[in-house]
């Protein structure tokens, strides 16, 4: 038992100096790529633009305007990728016609600053603002992947949003983090909490097979929002990864869009994908 204790102990005083320099923790959710942002292998009308922040710090993002009558996407990317990088991801989407707002946080892509939950939240509020200011009569779906999609219910917090959409989110940082390194979290992120105050549809969509977060925490979250009488639909993608797949995010974007919205938002309704096609449970 002593020599238990005294791992445990060895183990409290070694995180505890860790963070007197870095939080490895935090570390572990941000991971930033540091090439700056190009528009390399985007679409033409591809566009950087500049956003500042309540802090006045000036971040970089990439928009692509919307064609038509298609809506406005505002993306918030996982914690390792890129404004850039999800843009590319996001390719039938854009030449479907569908604007997309793709942000940079703080930190990320030689952008000034240090993420952190608040830093990207008020990121997050800089974005909205500008995704407000071009979208005119155009709808905002606010899509969120991975991390992204922790941000975008944080997001849902503050403001009354259009839509949200989110695939791949996890439950809670918490979860994550062994017993011992609990003291260390400085950016909770609890999204289990947040599903149960949305006061706008939401849409939760994840693969069956994420390698990196594991669908039981799509299911709880589900679960919770579903106890809160949150008005939302499922989406759980067979054989889908941790990656999505553009190409199916498109056929639930054009579902969601259709008159009256698409979807019931009664939790009747459920998707599902054989091949590339997808259906509906009743």
């Amino acid at each position: 038992m002593k020599k238990r204790i005294g791992r445990i102990a060895f183990l409290a005083l070694t995180l505890i100096a860790t963070s007197a320099c870095a939080n490895p923790v935090r570390n572990a959710i941000f991971q930033p790529p540091t090439n700056a942002l190009t528009l390399d292998e985007l679409s033409s009308d591809a566009q950087l633009i500049e956003v500042t922040t309540a802090d006045n710090l000036k971040l970089k993002g990439i928009y692509v305007p919307p064609k038509g009558d298609k809506p406005l996407i505002l993306v918030f990317h996982g914690n390792a990728s890129s404004a850039r990088g999800i843009l590319k991801h996001m390719r039938h989407i854009t030449d479907a016609g569908y604007g997309i707002i793709s942000t940079e946080w703080r930190g990320y892509s030689q952008n000034p600053g240090k993420p952190t939950q608040k830093g990207v939240a008020m990121d997050a509020d800089a974005f909205y603002q500008y995704a407000k200011s071009v979208a005119g009569d155009r709808k905002i779906i606010v899509f969120g992947h991975s991390l992204g999609g922790a941000v975008s219910l944080d997001l849902a917090l503050r403001y009354k949003l259009d839509m949200v959409v989110t695939y791949g989110t996890f439950y809670n940082v918490d979860a994550f983090v062994p017993f011992y390194g609990k003291l260390l979290i400085a950016d909770p992120f609890d999204n289990s909490k947040a599903v149960t105050k949305l006061d706008e549809p939401y849409v939760l969509v994840h693969g069956l097979e994420d390698e990196t977060i594991p669908v039981a925490h799509g299911a709880m979250l589900e679960n919770n929002a579903k106890k809160a009488n949150i008005a939302m639909d499922t989406v759980f993608v067979n054989s889908g990864k941790h990656t999505f797949d553009d190409a199916q995010i498109l056929q639930i974007l054009d579902k969601i869009t259709l008159e009256n919205n698409g979807l019931k938002f009664n939790h009747q309704n459920k998707f599902d994908f054989e091949g590339d096609r997808p259906i509906i449970k009743k």
